[in-house]
């Protein structure tokens, strides 16, 4: 498993922020790689939340599989 973290400045506040990132419908608007993703499950993403994501890397499509999870 990878576990992936970083910091982005927004001039949103802290739950819009969130909120449109948290949301993988919103993947294409801040990843030009995504060919399309999709959210299984709960409908509002949350802990425990799946989704999965195609990315054209290297002119061929790529899924992951996501999963959110608490940070510790």
């Amino acid at each position: 498993m990878v576990y992936l973290m970083t910091t982005i400045e927004s001039p949103a506040s802290l739950k819009s922020t969130f909120d449109d990132f948290a949301d993988f419908s919103n993947v294409n608007d801040w990843d030009p790689t995504v060919s399309s993703a999709a959210q299984f499950g709960r409908k509002q993403f949350s802990v425990g939340s799946r989704c999965k994501v195609t990315m054209d890397i290297l002119l061929r499509p790529l899924a992951f599989d996501y999963l959110m999870i608490p940070y510790i």
